[in-house]
């Protein structure tokens, strides 16, 4: 136990003289030396560093976001895998429109020009407007297979198709002959006394050069062998 140094006791007692009006007592005798004084002065030096101790601070919690941030933060997010896709998507829609919607050829050949018209009156509803076919057979990328010889594709148009059952065209043709209405498909009218002779040439060298890509002095020559008496 700390023995209490005898100035502190008789400072104590002295107080308490004071606040009750009696005297104080004298003070003990100091049986000590330095070594009591030190003594207390390490007991007055513990007071303080107790009292210095940090207060615990509570935590509170910061407040919840506004519901548009809330919101957004649990919207679902595109996972990265479908940028990519969306890229070869959009690639391949380019691709697929240039395949569909290939630019308009330049027709420069009077003839041909004419031929077009024509087309476009008389051929495009039954045959589809670029040839893809309709009621009547598709023309694009075929007819040349068909008829390799342009007389027999002149006479064609100009008799139209044969009876309903009977093959026509080349033989040798990928698939074999076409049959007069087969497959669904009409009959083809005969246009001559409809349209002339040169009017006839003119369509069948569209169908044959711009259609179906024939070169232009082929068809220029046979066409021209055609209609020599």
């Amino acid at each position: 136990m700390t023995e209490v140094p005898d100035h502190l006791l008789q400072r104590s007692r002295e107080r308490r003289a004071a606040l009750g009006g009696t005297s104080a007592p004298a003070a003990a005798p100091s049986g000590g030396g330095g070594g009591d004084d030190g003594g207390g002065a390490s007991t007055a030096a513990a007071v303080p560093a107790a009292a210095a101790a940090p207060a615990v601070v509570e935590y509170v919690p910061p407040p919840p976001p506004p519901p548009y941030v809330q919101a957004a933060l649990d919207r679902k997010k595109l996972p990265r895998w479908m940028a990519g896709v969306g890229a070869v998507t959009l690639l391949w829609a380019f691709i697929y429109a240039g395949v569909l919607f290939s630019p308009e050829a330049t027709i420069t050949d009077p003839v041909v020009a004419e031929g077009e018209e024509i087309y476009a009156s008389r051929c495009a509803s039954c045959h589809g407007a670029a040839g893809q076919g309709g009621s009547g057979r598709p023309l694009a990328d075929s007819v040349t297979l068909t008829f390799p010889d342009i007389a027999d594709h002149l006479d064609f148009v100009a008799n139209g198709s044969p009876p309903e059952g009977t093959p026509y065209g080349n033989p040798d043709r990928p698939g074999g002959q076409h049959i007069a209405r087969s497959q669904g498909f009409g009959q083809m009218p005969a246009w001559a006394g409809t349209l002339s002779e040169e009017q006839i040439l003119a369509v069948v060298r569209y169908e044959r050069e711009v259609l179906d890509n024939e070169e232009p002095a082929a068809a220029g020559d046979q066409s021209a062998e055609t209609t020599t008496p």
